[in-house]
């Protein structure tokens, strides 16, 4: 038997000594068992060499430290002081059932814990229970696996918990003392972190002021212009596939008709001047697409009516006859001029937005305004084109296309045709005309115009210099009517 074996007897298996007496281990908890282990044919031999010699009553097993000398008496004296009464071989094994003796399991006392635990010499195993150890023996010549053992209890917390003795609770005492000086250790770091957080308040407005408001003057229609540099613009990658482009960025594709893609391409390059070498237009271009998409919704031909925009002969009719070139309600994707306001006025200025409708005021001009289907933008509309046409001395005119909402009426509806700038208005039976798709950037062109199912309701808003400039006369209602009949009724 080699060395590391005859330290491991030492520590765990009793031995014999010179005068035929064991000695009993102390072990202060089941985690301080030996690293080592024996083989099983020493351990098989000592067992039974110890079996032989305790069976003939030749010797008798005592605490360590007993001795003949009086200075192991005192050692043995204290140390029963701090342990529970010596046990003898006959009663620790007493207390297991013989195959668990066979199987290597011995009962010790733990000096730290206060309570036996159990220790097989064999495996190294330590449990606290002794009906845990009960439960957990398999046989194994009929069940060598486990499988026909009912599983063990569950363990309670109070079995899962080791406690301590003798450990103090803090009192609240020595919790603010902790708390007290905590604090002090941590303000000298604090402190200098506070101190310059009023002086970065104050000079924010320095660093970053407010725009000065623009003084009203009279000026040619321009885009909106954004006050802060553009950030750097991430790359974005795209592809033409026939008649749709593919835009991507980080995974996520949007895609565009390659001739809404052309026409963005024209807009960008007469409305933007900070990027005449086109290095931030297909990020600007996905930014729009994903932007417009939310708007929409996620759901399949959700929101494609607040896109709805006039056909194309309409608009060119509009042109013709009464000198409009601007729309009050588009998009970046819908328009037909290249002037219009439209609601995102942060990513559509690239492409041409003066900014939304109602923040706009124009002093003359001729507009179209075909806005979405609410109630009250209608109204607010309403109310914003009145106080333009009262305002302004030089030729102004509105031609405002609604829906023709008569059961009950709208309130917008009701206003307009009560204006005092009304010079005149027309129906258009529903089913007789139609729109150009709100997806339109998208759908095929075979799906590009759709029937309306209701009325829709021109009326054409002016003031006196506007109504002399473009009176809409019977003529000029008349052909605006025939450029809104679909082709199939013109054939």
């Amino acid at each position: 038997m080699n060395r590391a074996n005859s330290n491991t007897q030492n520590n765990r298996i009793p031995q014999m000594s010179t005068n035929n007496q064991f000695s009993k281990p102390v072990i202060s908890a089941p985690n301080a068992a030996p690293v080592q282990r024996q083989s099983s044919r020493d351990q098989t031999a000592l067992l039974q060499n110890q079996s032989l010699k305790i069976g003939q009553g030749q010797g008798h097993l005592h605490n360590e430290g007993q001795g003949e000398g009086q200075s192991k008496n005192s050692h043995q004296n204290q140390a029963q002081s701090q342990m529970s009464p010596p046990q003898s071989t006959n009663e620790s094994e007493a207390e297991l059932p013989m195959e668990l003796l066979q199987a290597g399991w011995r009962r010790f006392w733990s000096k730290r814990e206060g309570r036996p635990y159990y220790f097989n010499k064999l495996t190294n195993q330590s449990l606290w229970d002794l009906q845990q150890l009960l439960d957990t023996q398999l046989d194994p010549l009929s069940d060598p696996l486990g499988i026909a053992t009912p599983s063990p209890p569950p363990m309670s917390p109070s079995d899962i918990r080791m406690t301590r003795l003798s450990v103090d609770i803090p009192s609240p005492q020595v919790g603010n003392k902790r708390r007290s000086s905590g604090e002090a250790l941590a303000s000298p770091v604090k402190r200098p972190m506070q101190q310059p957080v009023p002086i970065i308040s104050g000079r924010n407005p320095f660093l970053y002021p407010d725009l000065p408001e623009p003084p009203r003057r009279k000026v040619m229609c321009y885009p909106v212009l954004l006050g802060v540099p553009c950030p750097r613009m991430p790359t974005v990658e795209h592809h033409i596939e026939g008649e749709t482009t593919y835009v991507r960025f980080k995974g996520e594709t949007m895609k565009i008709n390659t001739s809404h893609f052309q026409k963005l391409e024209q807009l960008y390059r007469w409305n933007c001047k900070d990027d005449p070498r086109f290095d931030k237009f297909l990020a600007r271009v996905w930014c729009l697409l994903r932007r417009y998409q939310t708007y929409f919704g996620p759901q399949q031909n959700e929101g494609f009516l607040l896109q709805g925009a006039l056909p194309v002969p309409v608009f060119e009719c509009l042109h013709r006859l009464f000198g409009v070139t601007f729309e009050c309600f588009a998009s970046p994707l819908n328009c037909f001029y290249k002037q219009y306001c439209s609601a995102f006025a942060d990513i559509d200025s690239y492409f041409g937005s003066r900014g939304p409708i109602l923040d706009f005021h124009p002093v003359s001009g001729s507009f179209e305004a075909n806005p979405p289907f609410c109630e009250e933008l209608m109204e607010a509309m309403v109310d914003h084109f009145e106080s333009l046409l009262a305002e302004s001395s030089e030729p102004l005119s509105f031609i405002v296309f609604i829906p023709e909402w008569r059961d009950p009426p709208t309130e917008a509806l009701v206003r307009l045709e009560n204006s005092v700038f009304k010079r005149g208005q027309v129906t258009i039976p529903p089913f007789e005309h139609e729109y150009r798709h709100g997806f339109q950037h998208i759908c095929p062109k075979t799906e590009l115009n759709v029937k309306s199912s209701h009325g829709t309701l021109v009326i054409f808003l002016q003031n006196e210099a506007g109504f002399v400039k473009w009176a809409p006369t019977t003529e000029r209602v008349n052909e605006l009517l025939l450029a809104y009949r679909p082709k199939d009724k013109l054939n």
